[in-house]
């Protein structure tokens, strides 16, 4: 019985709302397995890193309603913006540079490297915080809570996407934060200003964003805790990040 409910409840899923949780289950077992028996996965790394992020974010962009697409076009284009403003001015991240590691990637005019997926994490993660929250919350306090879930998870994120993964470094680094301070208020600044202009969109189904969201944290602290970069700190950050996702979607069940 109880297997047929889980059957049903998978299936009742956007299908690319499933195929992301494939490719996130897939990244999973294949970092694991790759960790256990000491083998390069050599291509299929980058490609299934590609396909999970690309999937997340059609996952999202899917459910930001008939008034979404500008909110989309707005974020991604804000995400480009504050990465190129970032890597050329150090404002409003910190001074950091891209290393070439995170494909596929550009050289800038400046010799700066970009990697063409960042718009789409951005896009990903701020849109899938904002769908997250309860619809009977304001509009501000939808907006501030996003901003500050995202913020949230890129505290995950960093540890892994510096130390394990190589794909940026950072020129002043923080102790253990690993990021300067700086970061943390340039993602809430971006983070509010990406999601304000989804003020509107209200999901079809409010499991895709928490589910989006709680599958890039699975697979950040894997990778994480797999290459001993996650902290305690960390892993109790990415605990209470997914219990406050889980908890909006609950709140949103009984609301919305």
């Amino acid at each position: 019985m109880a297997d047929r409910v889980v059957l049903g409840g998978v299936r009742s899923l956007d299908p690319v709302l499933r195929l992301y949780l494939a490719l996130v289950a897939f990244s999973i077992l294949g970092s694991v397995a790759e960790r256990a028996l000491g083998v390069d996965s050599g291509p299929i790394k980058p490609i299934a890193s590609a396909a999970t992020l690309l999937a997340g974010f059609a996952a999202v962009a899917r459910q930001a309603g008939p008034m979404g697409r500008w909110p989309i076009v707005w974020l991604f284009g804000l995400g480009v913006a504050v990465e190129l403003a970032g890597v050329h001015t150090g404002v409003p991240f910190g001074r950091y540079s891209y290393t070439g590691a995170w494909p596929p990637s550009v050289d800038l005019p400046s010799g700066e490297s970009f990697p063409l997926l960042l718009p789409f994490a951005w896009t990903m993660i701020v849109g899938a915080a904002m769908l997250a929250m309860p619809a009977r919350w304001p509009v501000a306090g939808r907006v501030v809570g996003a901003a500050v879930l995202a913020t949230a998870v890129d505290f995950v994120m960093e540890p892994v996407m510096v130390r394990e993964l190589g794909y940026w470094v950072w020129h002043d680094p923080f102790g253990p934060f690993i990021a300067p301070l700086a970061n943390a208020a340039g993602w809430l600044g971006t983070s509010l200003a990406g999601a304000a202009a989804w003020g509107r969109s209200n999901p079809s189904d409010r499991r895709a964003p928490v589910l989006v969201l709680s599958g890039h944290l699975a697979l950040m602290a894997t990778i994480g805790s797999l290459g001993g970069h996650l902290d305690l700190a960390r892993a109790a950050l990415v605990a209470g990040a997914a219990a406050l996702v889980l908890w909006a979607f609950a709140e949103c069940r009984n609301a919305c």
